[in-house]
């Protein structure tokens, strides 16, 4: 059994970015979607939701990760929503890039599909070759 409290069970305290029930032989890592700055924490109700723009995709964390500028998210979010239709959150890097089969165009008709951003993609169609 991990102790709760160091002092009082002579052992170990929970670590950050866990919670240990009562009669539990190891830490439980919180869900993605929360996290847990604390020491000691007893119950997965310790564990806080990230906030509106922030995410955390992985289990066990001290906090959250911005969404970046050109996506959003909901309280208690596991992943963040691109801005601009049919673009891809990537959480590596908080971009929103177009996604695959997409593109976008600047004024000067030049893709920047690749390029992180909030305004829509559109589908990319070719002209069927004459016969």
């Amino acid at each position: 059994m991990r102790p709760t409290l160091k002092i009082q069970d002579n052992g170990e305290i929970c670590p950050k970015g866990h919670y240990c029930p009562q009669g539990t032989a190891e830490p439980v890592e919180c869900p993605p979607g929360t996290y847990n700055p604390e020491f000691g924490a007893k119950t997965q109700e310790e564990c806080r939701l990230c906030q509106e723009n922030t995410f955390q995709d992985l289990f066990g964390q001290v906090g959250c990760k911005p969404c970046g500028q050109f996506a959003t998210s909901v309280e208690g979010a596991s992943l963040c929503t691109c801005k601009g239709k049919y673009r891809s959150y990537s959480a590596e890097d908080a971009s929103c890039r177009c996604m695959s089969g997409f593109d976008y165009l600047d004024e000067d008709q030049f893709s920047l599909g690749n390029a992180s951003g909030d305004t829509d993609c559109f589908p990319i169609v070719f002209d069927n070759c004459a016969i």
